[in-house]
């Protein structure tokens, strides 16, 4: 895993520039698992709104269980994964909470006054909208906790090893600091790799939990975090916080144990152009538009279905509702 991530943005651990090129290999996967969601929309909508008897395997154990898991599972581990590089993980997540609002919003105007299509109340933008302030939250937690022991830690090697005379041990009090430092450092990525763990474990797991004790539909729009739709609306693109949150919280620890600290908070999310164009150079033909599709993965999932639905409306005719 980690010399596939190397192998497509060869950068040294141990140079820390002032811009790091965003790490393409993310792209790449991210562009795919979108593709693929893409292609979902794509052949329900033929199937469910435009009314034609195809692409019945929709409705197949294999596609419903297995293979649409998996692809929200990808996205949300390579956008838990990105989560470590980001400046502002904060205003990254009231960002994708304004999208998530307005995308609600829009498909509520459609369904009430132009055409019954349902109303997205709470789908992928939103969970990883929630994954990102939990993220952050952790992180914030785990750093002040980091600090209090760090500050114990010195004190007690400043007067436990520190020898009155420096030249009967030769040793000095930088070298010390260092070694605390690099100790306390390691011991600090370690825990939070855990914290993020037991996090996404949870998460996941609380999915299994939660599942039989859950109504078909409730008037409380508080079980919409749940996956739960409102009694007699219908719902588009419905999707339950766990065990999204849980799989973002998972690639989070990936993200943390697979980069070293340099890269972390400095990679560059918005590349030139020309760096692009420089790198999509170098890569085969099929893999381009993947890279493409990963890097707007966020206006991308926004227009996608509006585009698909005129696409489909010059083809096939207008939907059946």
């Amino acid at each position: 895993m980690p010399m596939f991530f190397y192998a497509m943005n060869p950068i040294s651990s141990s140079s820390k520039p002032k811009t790091i090129n965003r790490l393409h290999s993310l792209d790449f996967i991210r562009g795919v698992a979108l593709a693929l969601m893409v292609f979902h929309h794509a052949i329900m909508n033929v199937r469910y709104v435009y009314g034609l008897d195809l692409f019945a395997f929709q409705e197949e154990y294999w596609f419903i269980d297995i293979g649409r898991p998996i692809v929200l599972a990808v996205f949300l581990l390579v956008s838990g994964i990105s989560s470590v590089f980001s400046k502002n993980n904060l205003r990254r997540g009231f960002r994708m909470l304004v999208f998530g609002f307005m995308e609600t919003l829009v498909t509520w105007i459609i369904d009430r006054w132009i055409a019954p299509t349902g109303v997205i109340y709470f789908n992928v933008i939103h969970v990883i909208a929630c994954s990102i302030f939990l993220y952050t939250l952790l992180m914030r937690s785990e750093n002040r906790c980091s600090v209090s022991v760090l500050s114990d830690a010195t004190s007690v090697n400043g007067v436990t090893h520190v020898a009155p005379e420096e030249d009967e041990l030769d040793i000095s009090r930088e070298k010390i600091a260092l070694a605390v430092a690099a100790q306390q450092k390691t011991l600090r990525s370690n825990r939070r790799i855990a914290l993020l763990v037991i996090f996404g474990a949870a998460g996941i797991f609380a999915a299994g939990l939660l599942e039989p004790l859950l109504p078909a539909s409730s008037d409380n729009g508080l079980f919409l975090l749940f996956g739960v739709p409102p009694r007699g609306r219908d719902v588009m693109d419905g999707m339950s916080l766990f065990p999204g949150i849980g799989f973002f919280l998972i690639g989070a620890a990936v993200g943390h144990l697979l980069f070293p600290k340099p890269w972390q908070g400095t990679t560059s999310f918005r590349d030139s152009g020309k760096n692009e164009k420089r790198f999509d150079g170098r890569l085969p033909l099929l893999m381009r538009p993947f890279c493409f599709l990963g890097r707007n993965a966020l206006w991308v999932y926004i227009f996608h279905q509006p585009i698909l639905h005129i696409l489909l409306s010059l083809i096939l005719g207008p939907p059946t509702f």
